[in-house]
């Protein structure tokens, strides 16, 4: 498998004068994970991705907490901007990246992860789409190795002239 088999070929740009909610939004519409930033000449000038977004202020807690109905402790404020690491990080990143154009959307996918070692389960019968599902977990950072515990293709017996 490459590169061009899995990536976004309708390319959706955002301007470096564009929000983070805007970017967002244009992230899950277009169901990316990252963004080119392009500034008015057409040149490249950065990239925003998902993890970038995660626990801003400007798209979840901040303005919640800022809410006069839920108050919450500088403990939980602060609980708040802290990221999974490990284990929880690598199991994250791949739950959010099988259900982003990988063809699993709705295959309930379950994903452990122990040291790195990935564990996929789940009901992904065919061969393209066990592939994509050990791409996915591959590409994520701190992974060690992936073992598939998805149910084997049935032979077709009309390979076989039967």
């Amino acid at each position: 498998m490459n590169t061009n088999d899995v990536m976004t070929k309708n390319v959706v740009t955002v301007s470096p004068d564009h929000g983070v909610r805007h970017a967002a939004t244009i992230m899950l519409v277009n169901h990316v994970s990252g963004l080119p930033v392009i500034d008015d000449e057409g040149r490249l000038v950065g990239l925003i991705s998902e993890g970038d977004l995660l626990r801003r202020v400007e798209l979840g807690l901040g303005a919640i907490a800022r809410s006069a109905e839920q108050a919450h402790s500088a403990e939980e404020r602060a609980r708040a901007y802290e990221t999974a690491a490990g284990d929880k990080a690598i199991r994250r990143s791949i739950v959010t990246r099988l259900n982003e154009q990988t063809g699993l959307e709705g295959k309930a996918v379950t994903v452990t992860v122990a040291d790195g070692l990935v564990h996929l389960w789940g009901n992904v019968d065919t061969d393209d789409c066990r592939n994509a599902a050990r791409v996915v977990a591959e590409s994520v950072r701190g992974v060690r190795g992936v073992v598939q515990h998805f149910p084997q293709e049935e032979p077709d017996s009309r390979r076989d002239g039967g």
